[in-house]
């Protein structure tokens, strides 16, 4: 549509000035093959494209009323083409640069968080442990760590701190579940507490929520009532309340915890 409405605009400069078909960069032809080139690749359903065409629409309907024989008004239709084709490039390179960093951000977080779940469920290994505490460690303190780990990588104190913190709760709930004597004092498990309270404040847990679910797991490591007895009822709801959260780079809506049964075992030289 748009180039049949550049057909009498063109013959009218061929007419008019017999360089039209002799100077490859008459203002005329600029035009015309700017319109053609720019239309080869339109699609309907981009937004971009559809500005481009309105673009080049307003300039067309120009060109049919304002051309008097002065091929100067190509020039200067052509110059504002060119200016809007220069702003939907600069945006369409943005736009590419926005993609190009969100899947490499979500390539590292899928990394990451492997690696936190591999660094839990290393700790875990072997050990007798309370289920939800298990749980609590294998989906919620998991996303600590690999929050952790895009942060700063393995190297950072912060994750170190929050490595050695989980460590800490296993060994002392290990020990209790034996029979033993928690390894956890109370002072100890006071600082813990305000180390996890900051740690699940960075994945989106705040004010009692964050400090009920820093209270289970703590429960299971320190002195007094076993947490698989403790509250029944409050657990149950904390852990409904997980399944339906959104866990780290989870979109929130319909998002459920997704439990990894098992890890990849790594392969040896040989394979």
């Amino acid at each position: 549509t748009l180039l049949a409405k550049l057909q009498v605009p063109m013959l009218r400069v061929a007419l008019d000035d017999r360089s039209f078909f002799t100077e490859r960069n008459h203002p005329a032809r600029q035009l015309l093959n700017a319109v053609a080139d720019a239309s080869f690749y339109w699609t309907s359903d981009d937004e971009q494209d559809r500005e481009l065409i309105d673009k080049m629409g307003s300039i067309v309907d120009r060109l049919s009323g304002e051309y008097d024989g002065n091929p100067a008004v190509f020039s200067q239709l052509m110059g504002d083409l060119s200016q809007h084709l220069g702003t939907q490039q600069r945006k369409a390179e943005v736009s590419e640069r926005r993609h190009v960093e969100a899947a490499r951000g979500r390539e590292k977080l899928e990394i990451a968080k492997l690696k936190a779940q591999e660094a839990i469920l290393g700790q875990i290994a072997g050990r007798k442990l309370p289920r939800f505490l298990q749980s609590l460690l294998e989906q919620t303190w998991a996303d600590v760590l690999a929050l952790a780990l895009l942060r700063g990588g393995e190297d950072s104190p912060t994750f170190k701190q929050y490595l050695s913190l989980s460590a800490r709760l296993i060994d002392s709930a290990a020990a209790k579940a034996g029979g033993k004597p928690t390894l956890i004092s109370a002072d100890e498990a006071s600082r813990m507490r305000a180390d996890m309270l900051a740690a699940l404040g960075q994945i989106g847990y705040q004010g009692d929520e964050a400090d009920d679910l820093a209270g289970k797991l703590l429960a299971s490591a320190t002195p007094g009532e076993d947490a698989e007895r403790e509250d029944p009822a409050s657990r149950t709801e904390l852990a409904m309340k997980l399944k339906h959260r959104a866990r780290l780079g989870q979109a929130q809506e319909g998002a459920q915890a997704v439990e990894i049964k098992e890890v990849a075992t790594p392969l040896n030289q040989e394979e």
